[in-house]
This record gives structure tokens, C-alpha cells and sequence, in this order.
């Protein structure tokens, strides 16, 4: 009897609840100046905290500017990422480039969006 109250008592196991990881979107513009620059490849590597280099070809992803000098990285998990930009200014003809980490987190990402600035220079 006293086998058949414990087994009676056991409990069923629970199936786990899937954690899915918490994303955000990223909106940057890009400044030369204070003036936006369309048309210039901005990239984008994740778990980095130092600068990857200026190597492209390194980077995860990249996207070029809109004509308002912004893009928008879309379903960023949370981490840590580096932007790098390099490209023309048409209004200064000059090359420029730029780089700044983002830490996309709980504290960063009010309401799931990131609003960031990358200014360049020559």
C-alpha cells in the first residue's frame, strides 16, 4: 500500500516551454557632417565587442542606405553587434567610413526598436 501511494503521488512530467529569443529592430542613419547620405553600404556583425576590421567580407549582413540615409536591421536577437559603414558622400566627394558597437538588451531596445546614429568621416 505504501508503494501505491507514492506512485499515486507522482507527478507527470512537465513538457518544456520553448524560449524563443527576444529580438529587435535596428533603424540607423548614417551622418556626414550632420548630413544624411544616401546610397551607402552600412554592415552589420553579431557577438562582437571589439571592431571586426574593414574587411566586408567579415561582416554578417549589410544593407545600403534609402535616400534619407537610414536602413533597418530587422529580427536582431539580443547581443552584441558592430557596425562598420564605408562608402562615397556625394555631397562632400570624398570617401568616408564609420564604426560603432550596439548592444541591443532589455535597456536598448524600448519598445523593440533600436534608433541609432553612425557619423562618418573622411
Amino acid at each position: 500500500m505504501v508503494g501505491m501511494t507514492f506512485y499515486a503521488c507522482q507527478k507527470k512530467a512537465e513538457m518544456p516551454i520553448p524560449v524563443h529569443p527576444k529580438k529587435a529592430t535596428l533603424d540607423v542613419q548614417v551622418l556626414h557632417h550632420y548630413w544624411t547620405i544616401p546610397n551607402i553600404a552600412v554592415y552589420l556583425k553579431k557577438n562582437v565587442i571589439d571592431f571586426p576590421g574593414k574587411d566586408s567580407t567579415l561582416y554578417d549582413t549589410y544593407q545600403v542606405t534609402n535616400q534619407a540615409g537610414n536602413v533597418e536591421f530587422r529580427d536582431l536577437e539580443y547581443g552584441n553587434y558592430y557596425l562598420y559603414v564605408k562608402g562615397w558622400d556625394p555631397v562632400f566627394y570624398a570617401t568616408v567610413i564609420g564604426y560603432k558597437p550596439v548592444v541591443i538588451s532589455d535597456s536598448s531596445a524600448a519598445g523593440g526598436i533600436i534608433d541609432d546614429r553612425v557619423f562618418v568621416s573622411e
